[in-house]
Parts: structure tokens; C-alpha cells; sequence
């Protein structure tokens, strides 16, 4: 490989982790706005694969649960009883990128108005645009993000 070749694959490599960090939230990210049960490897950090529910069993409508709290996720996963799964925060970078995932029809976003003792869970589903407005009156949007 020429130097040319080893510079553009570093600057490739950079830009994949760069892409990665802001979809793929690690053990380190605090729940601002949201918490979520994601896949975890043995090492800890998360596959990609969120934990979604079923919403609807007519149309087979999967969501993906967010958690206003971190005691909530962790009771729901407990629940849930899943192996290789972890709580981890979202973001308002992550949560930016999620939105824009709703709009785009590729995923459900769900808030998680309650949690039992026994780890069931009760999810609203608004639109991306309710979403958005909701974080903006909490004062957890923000544009420049």
C-alpha cells in the first residue's frame, strides 16, 4: 500500500469510529435524555442491537423502549430476563440520530410511561416531531448538537 492508500484508510477508519460513537452509545454515556437495553459483546461494549417490544401483535410492530430513568431500564431488563443485554444512556447526540432513524420510518421510538414491579412495561409512541418537542420543553434538544 502507498502512503496515499494508508492515509485515506486512516482517515476512513476515522470517520467509521467518529459515525459509530454517535450511534452507538458505550458503558460511559449518561442517560441525557434517555436510557435504553441495548446488545452487549463480553467486553461490554454494545453490538448495535437494541432491545425492541413488540407494540402491536397484529402487525408484528416493533418499538424501540427509551427510559426517562435508569432505575426503569434496569428493572425492565431484570424483567425481561435477557442475557447479553446492558442499560445504557442515550445521549442528545444519539437521541438526535434516533429521531432522525423515526422519521425516516427505520425504527419506533417508545417512551416508557411506566414500569411494574415485575419489569412490564407500558409505552407511549409518539411522532419523531413529538418527541423532538417534548425534549425542547424539557430543555434537552438542542439544535447545535
Amino acid at each position: 500500500m502507498s502512503i496515499l492508500s494508508d492515509y485515506q484508510w486512516h482517515l476512513t477508519a476515522e470517520n467509521v469510529k467518529s459515525v459509530l460513537e454517535n450511534i452507538l452509545p458505550g458503558p460511559e454515556v449518561k442517560g441525557d435524555p434517555f436510557w435504553a437495553v441495548m446488545e452487549v459483546e463480553r467486553n461490554g461494549l454494545t453490538t448495535g442491537v437494541y432491545h425492541t417490544i413488540v407494540q402491536d401483535s397484529q402487525n408484528g410492530k416493533e418499538v424501540l423502549p427509551l427510559y426517562e430513568r435508569k432505575d426503569d431500564a434496569e428493572k425492565a431488563l431484570q424483567g425481561a430476563k435477557l442475557n447479553d443485554m446492558a442499560v445504557r444512556g442515550i445521549s442528545r447526540s444519539h437521541m438526535r440520530v434516533l429521531v432522525e432513524f423515526q422519521k425516516k420510518g427505520f425504527i419506533h421510538l417508545g417512551v416508557c410511561a411506566f414500569v411494574s414491579d415485575n419489569g412490564n412495561i407500558g409505552v407511549i409512541c409518539p411522532s419523531a416531531e413529538h418527541i423532538r418537542q417534548m425534549l425542547e420543553e424539557m430543555g434537552r434538544w438542542h439544535d447545535e448538537i
